[in-house]
């Protein structure tokens, strides 16, 4: 568990993880050598949903399916390019 410590949550909070957001971006390595997918059709996510019928189901995310979708909602959402969100 990681722990975000929000800065405009003014309620009280526990911490529950073992290291804090921050720190653990500043451990990552510069030089990761990033894995491709093999194919486009891999696997990225598993999701499961109960749906109206309450009976679980099972969705699988693929790059091709998520990369498709993330430039739609960019289209979609008329972004500029080089846009900054989060």
């Amino acid at each position: 568990m990681i722990d975000y410590d929000d800065p405009e949550h003014t309620g009280e909070g526990e911490l529950l993880g073992s290291i804090e957001y921050e720190k653990f971006v500043a451990s990552g390595d510069p030089n990761f050598d990033w894995l491709k997918p093999n194919d486009e059709w891999d696997a990225i996510a598993l999701n499961y949903t109960s749906g109206t019928t309450g009976n679980p189901k099972g969705v699988v995310y693929h790059y091709r399916g998520a990369t498709l979708l993330a430039q739609g909602n960019a289209l979609t959402a008329s972004m500029p390019k080089h846009a900054v969100y989060l």
